[in-house]
């Protein structure tokens, strides 16, 4: 799919199936600045066999945002 943009992002969401039970292993957490985090995971759930996946979050005024998302198969 390639990277996208922000609007392109929460349109592919939209229709996208959704985890129906999801478990989290092998977190990492960095946060380079007060205004920015770095989580990386795998997460196992019903809708696939596992992934492994990071997410890079950005703070907007007092909330967070997500800016970057991926996940890969984990074989």
């Amino acid at each position: 799919m390639g990277a996208l943009i922000y609007s392109d992002i929460l349109s592919a969401l939209e229709n996208a199936p959704r985890w129906e039970r999801a478990d989290f292993s092998r977190t990492q957490f960095s946060q380079p600045s007060d205004e920015v985090v770095c989580l990386a995971y795998r997460a196992v759930g019903t809708r696939a066999e596992g992934e492994a996946c990071s997410s890079t979050h950005v703070k907007a005024g007092e909330d967070w945002r997500i800016i970057q998302h991926q996940q890969t198969p984990d074989t």
